[in-house]
């Protein structure tokens, strides 16, 4: 999950750059995360020392739902309006959201950084759900409802 969610972070090119350059550095030698850090901070020119203490350096799992959701008219569009809560630690990541209407899924990622986090999007089409981490990109506890419900006598 380390790895997928840093792909996503840094983005598939830069990736797999940093990739090259940390095996380069570290051929036939011992490694550490810290080595790793730093060929993705050098390759991606950012500071990712919150992305591997949360994920790499801690303990524990992101655990978050969905407040409540509003939806509203605004110029022929529909503005989304809801909130992302946090439970237990507060992890920074971006959050993916899916929103359906009856064209089909379109895709956001929106940073959340605190316990409580207000997102606001303009969509095109009226979207009649929305599903956080539909694709399970996050490491994260999983919600009840995310399990398949076992059949009597299973």
């Amino acid at each position: 999950m380390v790895f997928h969610m840093l792909k996503n972070l840094v983005g598939e090119k830069t990736f797999f750059e940093s990739l090259r350059l940390f095996t380069a550095e570290h051929r036939f030698q011992p490694a550490t995360w810290r080595d790793l850090q730093g060929a993705f901070e050098r390759t991606s020119g950012r500071d990712l020392e919150w992305f591997f203490r949360q994920w790499v350096n801690e303990k524990g799992l992101a655990e978050f739902d969905l407040g409540e959701v509003k939806v509203r008219p605004l110029d022929g569009k529909f503005e989304v309006e809801f909130e992302a809560r946090q439970k237990g630690r507060v992890y920074s990541f971006e959050l993916p959201v899916s929103f359906y209407s009856s064209l089909g899924r379109a895709r956001y990622r929106f940073p959340v950084e605190k316990e409580n986090t207000k997102v606001r999007v303009l969509l095109e089409h009226y979207p009649r759900r929305l599903v956080l981490d539909e694709d399970y990109d996050l490491a994260r506890t999983l919600s009840d409802a995310s399990f398949p419900r076992s059949s009597p006598g299973s």
